[in-house]
């Protein structure tokens, strides 16, 4: 039975993207070739044009001063309700023009829904929409199946305005291929259990793939949840990393998984989980007093107040971006700011927030180019200054990979020479952004300013553990690379496999001698 075949084949490269609705296509294509069903020479088959299998009743929007939302008269059909015919709000009229009914095929004859088709009602239909009445020759549900190839060609391919458009015409000379009644209703019987077939397959894989989802994130979850009221438990958090790590190819399937693998390298390294720690490092507390006196800044009064969303080790401490280097946010003095004098023949880069948005952790892009004249009333910030902004894409983060001016909106770190780069703190930034109330409790978290950024916590390792982290994380983010790029490549491969498959059971099938309107 060909349905048994297409649904081995389906099971086969279910997994591929796409592939349900490239079989709910075979499935129309395979029907409307005759291949799903058994016919014999003597039933009449022949190809018509739609205006010989159906009577074409362009629409004709009535007045508006008969249109209304109170339920009078009868519903009245315009372009963009199409599946689901009723739009939330349903207008009706009580002087309809032209009338369309139950049996009819709708179609979509003007703007950007153009070739979208729907089984009729008893409406009225506005110029957007023509309705194809059956003939007593061709059943309702088979015009509407043997129209769908046609759909995408209408929307592509209408002419008239620059909305597109379908006239009398153009659909008058569709070629439909017409069996008997009886054929016909067959077609439509296989198509639909092949259709239904593809819902339950559907429904099946959005099911296992939100189970597998919730149980990798709650594997990942378990990696980075901590408690201050319990001490980290290492041997726990080791058994949980064994069954993350031995269920990696049930739990990463699709490029976008990857983030979240990302979002936990991140998570464990400013927790100090992501590389062992050495006794012989010298604990980060006695790095902040050095900085403190090298910066002549006094020890922190507010200690006590800084929150502590979770617990770090022994050798790590507490602390905020000024104790760690230059903070302040960017300046842009003049009004407007746009003004073209002070750009005119610059040569000075000038970054934006969505520089910042977009960067991915470094920044190699910029807005404009200030002058002389533009310098003079900003600020140039140097090569490794970490960029964190506070308007339009808040608490955005990367790190200036060439010097830059920046506005008001951005804000940047410097950090002391003694800590080498930023990149620690930008990967900090990176994890705290989802909530920053976290780390500072005053914020609102779509409304932050320098004087909140001075008061978020950052967890700071030992410098010794810090560039061991970095290194670890530039190392596993570009594993992070390599496998989205082989998600991608089976993706890839998967789609191609799937054509193939789809090939090789049309040629199974005799698909050779699909009809013309379909093969073209």
């Amino acid at each position: 039975m060909p349905a048994n075949i297409l649904l081995r084949e389906m099971q086969r490269v279910s997994e591929a993207p796409g592939s349900i609705s490239a079989f709910r296509r075979l499935a129309l294509e395979l029907g409307l070739s005759g291949q799903l069903t058994r016919h014999t020479a003597s039933e009449p088959s022949e190809y018509r044009s739609l205006g010989q299998v159906a009577e074409l009743i362009m629409g004709q929007a009535p007045p508006g001063s008969d249109c209304n939302l109170r339920g009078e008269g009868v519903v009245f059909v315009k372009v963009g309700e199409f599946g689901p015919l009723y739009p939330q709000e349903v207008v009706w009229t009580t002087r309809p023009r032209r009338m369309a009914r139950k049996g009819d095929v709708l179609i979509c004859v003007v703007g950007a829904t153009v070739g979208k088709l729907n089984l009729g009602i008893d409406c009225a239909i506005g110029r957007s929409v023509a309705a194809l009445r059956p003939s007593p020759s061709i059943d309702t549900k088979f015009l509407y199946m043997s129209l769908m190839p046609y759909t995408l060609g209408l929307r592509t391919g209408a002419r008239g305005s620059a909305q597109g458009v379908i006239g009398r015409s153009d659909l008058s000379s569709i070629s439909i291929w017409c069996p008997s009644l009886a054929e016909q209703g067959d077609i439509v019987v296989q198509i639909e259990g092949l259709w239904s077939l593809c819902d339950e397959l559907g429904a099946a894989q959005h099911v296992r793939d939100n189970m597998r989802d919730a149980a990798a994130a709650a594997a990942l979850g378990s990696l980075t949840s901590t408690s201050n009221a319990a001490p980290f438990d290492s041997n726990a958090f080791t058994t949980r990393a064994h069954f993350y790590i031995n269920n990696t190819p049930k739990f990463i399937t699709r490029p976008e998984h990857v983030a979240e693998i990302r979002k936990t390298v991140l998570n464990l390294a400013v927790r100090g989980r992501l590389v062992p720690q050495d006794p012989l490092d010298e604990p980060s507390a006695h790095l902040l007093l050095r900085l403190r006196d090298q910066q002549r800044r006094p020890t922190s009064t507010n200690g006590s107040e800084t929150p502590r969303p979770f617990t770090i080790p022994g050798s790590w401490a507490w602390c905020r971006f000024p104790e760690v280097g230059t903070f302040g946010r960017g300046t842009s003095k003049h009004r407007p700011r746009n003004d073209s004098s002070l750009f005119r023949d610059g040569s000075y880069p000038f970054i934006q927030t969505g520089d910042v948005a977009r960067s991915g952790g470094t920044i190699r892009t910029f807005t404009s180019l200030y002058n002389e004249a533009g310098l003079a009333q900003s600020a140039e910030w140097p090569i490794g200054t970490l960029c964190i902004t506070i308007a339009a894409n808040i608490a955005c983060s990367g790190i200036l990979s060439f010097k830059a001016c920046f506005p008001d909106s951005v804000v940047g770190l410097v950090v002391a020479e003694e800590l080498g780069d930023a990149r620690y703190f930008e990967y900090f930034v990176r994890t705290a952004r989802d909530d920053l109330s976290q780390y500072a409790p005053s914020t609102a978290q779509k409304n932050i300013n320098l004087a909140i950024l001075n008061e978020v916590a950052i967890p700071l390792p030992p410098l010794a553990e810090m560039r061991r982290i970095v290194s670890k994380v530039d190392a596993l983010m570009t594993v992070c690379d390599e496998l989205e790029d082989s998600l991608l490549t089976a993706q890839s491969e998967g789609s191609r496999f799937l054509q193939a498959t789809l090939f090789e059971c049309l040629a199974n099938f005799g698909f050779g001698n699909a009809p013309p309107a379909l093969s073209a």
